[in-house]
């Protein structure tokens, strides 16, 4: 009956499914993510009460469900709905949340426009994760004139930086992390096309 409805849930209780083993948490958000099912309500509740046993999860296992997550169609909607576990799996992405961007250049805070970036995106892990991680370091880069607007001068270079650790936490492939890296440290730059002449 759940399938047909395309209902998610735990068999039995939730609390105590996701308390044997916390990485059922992010296999949940995944299935979503990936088969545009619901999570049920209790189900679901009881991901947000116990995001904090994550953390139990080793870095490795993390890592596969995140980039499957990542590939996903619904991937924005799920980090949206469950950015509080996104949050304990990475713990720099809280301080892109809500982060407002007072600039001509951007109408969403930092999260929302990263969120926006992903649900356009195609479906290729080296950008998702790019995008997912390019402004990282926004906050940390923030600066306002005396006008009131916003600048986040160097933000690139620093967001590839901390894009690098967080990734070398997961044991992504160095191959990736470059890649990854650079896309970030780039991804301001304008290249106009060039004659071959």
């Amino acid at each position: 009956e759940d399938l047909k409805n395309k209902i998610i849930r735990t068999v039995g209780n939730p609390y105590q499914r996701f308390s044997e083993d916390a990485l059922r948490i992010i296999r949940a958000i995944r299935f979503s993510s990936s088969l545009g099912f619901e999570i049920n309500k209790d189900t679901s509740n009881a991901i947000h009460e116990l995001c904090d046993n994550v953390l139990q999860v080793h870095p490795q296992r993390i890592r596969d469900e995140l980039s499957k997550i990542l590939l996903s169609m619904n991937v924005s909607v799920v980090f949206s709905e469950y950015k509080d576990v996104l949050c304990k799996l990475i713990p720099e992405i809280n301080d892109i949340v809500d982060f407002k961007q007072n600039t001509p250049h951007h109408r969403y805070d930092v999260f929302t426009h990263t969120l926006k970036a992903l649900s356009v995106s195609p479906e290729d892990l080296k950008i998702r994760m790019s995008l997912l991680l390019h402004d990282i370091a926004k906050p940390k880069c923030h600066k306002m004139d005396s006008s009131n607007i916003d600048h986040f001068k160097g933000h690139p270079a620093e967001s590839a930086n901390i894009a690098g650790e967080i990734l070398s936490r997961f044991s992504y492939p160095s191959s990736f992390i470059n890649s990854v890296t650079d896309l970030i440290r780039f991804h301001d730059c304008r290249f106009k096309n060039i004659s071959p002449d």
